[in-house]
């Protein structure tokens, strides 16, 4: 299983991979791994596969996802700053990075309109009023999946992660909270 992230403002023309040791089900506390002095996140949409694909077509990329949810992504972002060419590969590797809350959220209701995700740390909101455009992002899976699908072939249980925003700093000590129509989805301690 593969989590295939699409970089924020790239529409599936940048993505890149993180292994499935990164993924986080439950909402328990992150501690930054030593050699790592900056931490970002950044929130996302995702949708699991339920069939393996190659070359999608736009079409029939919603016959290829049956449930997702929203979620956030953490990111050693000194380690992309280092100057190493493989500095967001490495960065988006790191244990236990990729929140992404079960159970899973069915597709039919996750493509609702009305749908408003938020976020908070330390109890302020992020990104202005704090929620992201999720009908939008969501609009966008079937040209993701085409694009992502057109290099690179897509296997059942694959995770693919929209990010909805630009990755933004969050250190020791503070709280990130996630909210889905108003109810926790997940709570973390960054330690």
């Amino acid at each position: 299983m593969n989590i295939i992230v699409s970089l924020f403002g790239s529409n599936g023309t940048d993505y890149c991979f993180r292994p499935d040791t990164t993924l986080e089900k439950e909402s328990f506390d992150y501690y930054i791994p030593d050699g790592v002095s900056e931490l970002t996140y950044s929130p996302v949409l995702f949708v699991r596969l339920c069939r393996a694909g190659k070359a999608i077509g736009e079409k029939f990329a919603g016959r290829y996802y049956d449930s997702g949810g929203f979620g956030v992504l953490l990111y050693g972002e000194s380690i992309i700053g280092s100057g190493a060419a493989a500095g967001l590969s490495m960065a988006s590797s790191l244990d236990k990075t990729s929140l992404l809350p079960f159970p899973l959220i069915d597709k039919d209701v996750l493509e609702n309109s009305e749908n408003s995700f938020s976020l908070s740390v330390n109890e302020r909101s992020v990104n202005g009023n704090g929620t992201f455009a999720c009908h939008p992002a969501f609009a966008e899976i079937p040209e993701i999946l085409h694009r992502i699908s057109v290099r690179t072939s897509l296997r059942t249980g694959d995770i693919v992660a929209v990010e909805l925003g630009e990755r933004l700093p969050i250190h020791a000590g503070e709280k990130l909270c996630g909210m889905l129509n108003g109810e926790n989805i997940f709570s973390i301690s960054v330690l």
